[in-house]
């Protein structure tokens, strides 16, 4: 279970760029989106709008498949998941609040960092015109189109494609196509 872990974190290291930078927060390291271009974790205040709901959380690593409910609470605050088991029992917990953050979670490996797993969760639901800023900075291509009630999401380094983001009323598929994962999460009913 801790080597899926690891491959998730390793996974979230792709995504933003421009010519206006986003400001570095203090504390927190930046996050990979290729092997040499990075970008920043960027402020709480940037959410499209707030969440507070459980979901089902599953990482698709290739050759491992993890699934697992989340708890999930995110605002211009910040961003709170908490991992349960199919009991509702907490077994871990991910934040971030704007300056620093934070993950503690057995399952996951000790060199995983919460800034990627963060990252993660902004490309999907944060403002495209901040995660646009953001990955403009690094030199990368942000692409949004919508079809049918579905948002798709593209980050791209040149032509080609690092990860697209698949946002639907009832679900978020992130496919990082240079690690080689995808994370999908539903929303409960």
């Amino acid at each position: 279970m801790k080597k899926l872990c690891l491959l998730i974190v390793l996974c979230c290291a792709a995504l933003f760029t421009s010519c206006v930078s986003v400001k570095k927060i203090d504390g927190l390291d930046k996050v990979y989106v290729t092997n040499t271009k990075q970008i920043n974790v960027l402020p709480p205040a940037d959410i499209e709008e707030p969440i507070d709901e459980v979901m089902l959380l599953t990482a698709d690593m290739g050759n491992q498949v993890f699934t697992t409910p989340v708890y999930v609470a995110a605002d211009e605050s910040g961003i709170y998941m908490t991992i349960l088991t199919d009991f509702g029992i907490a077994i871990g917990t991910i934040e971030y609040d704007g300056f620093s953050a934070y993950m503690d979670c057995p399952m996951f490996p000790d060199k995983l960092k919460a800034v990627y797993l963060i990252n993660e969760f902004q490309n999907a639901y944060y403002k495209k015109e901040a995660l646009q800023q953001n990955l403009t900075a690094s030199k990368l291509i942000f692409e949004e189109s919508e079809k049918d009630d579905t948002i798709v999401r593209t980050i791209k380094s040149g032509n080609k494609i690092i990860e697209d983001i698949v946002i639907t009323s009832g679900s978020v598929e992130i496919s990082n196509h240079l690690r080689g994962y995808k994370i999908t999460l539903l929303k409960s009913e």
